[in-house]
């Protein structure tokens, strides 16, 4: 799960992710694999320009992609399959792409922006390998992740109707 932060102490809008559920209901629905996978991640200029800040806040108050299921894990499984379902209706489904492949492909976007590993281990929550690379990794400025992030290019829509927010 994860908040859309405004700027407090920053001018850069973006997502935090956290160990904790800011909503009493969803109380233990929340797990992190490491200590790393709690982060300020910037929102990409992209979906920006695409409103989609304006698109979350016209939500309801609650969790911004709500589903009917009683976990997390059982939303992940299920839209997984529906996703499934659809690249084998579009006739797109192959070995090897599933919902996984959108963190295997923001990686390979990632590196062909020239990102450091730090910096896409740092956008996606992964840890760092070595002790020395840890250091001063919780530091980072969203500033700088920002002019980061946006480095990374992406083939979006140019308008909203055509994403659905």
């Amino acid at each position: 799960m994860f908040a859309l932060q405004p700027p407090r102490h920053t001018s850069t809008l973006h997502f935090r992710f956290t160990t904790h559920a800011d909503d009493p209901d969803l109380e233990g629905e929340k797990r992190k694999k490491t200590k790393f996978s709690t982060r300020d991640t910037p929102i990409h200029q992209g979906l920006l320009d695409l409103e989609f800040v304006k698109w979350a806040q016209d939500q309801p108050k609650g969790p911004l992609f709500p589903h009917p299921y009683d976990s997390n894990d059982t939303f992940a499984r299920m839209y997984s399959k529906q996703y499934r379902g659809y690249l084998e209706k579009i006739a797109l489904k192959r070995s090897g792409l599933a919902m996984h492949s959108f963190r295997h492909g923001f990686a390979t976007a990632s590196r062909m922006a020239g990102l450091p590993d730090e910096i896409h281990n740092a956008l996606t929550g992964r840890s760092q390998k070595g002790v020395g690379q840890q250091y001063g990794q919780q530091k980072r400025k969203l500033e700088f992740l920002q002019e980061q992030i946006n480095r990374i290019q992406f083939d979006l829509p140019k308008s909203t109707t055509q994403v659905g927010f």
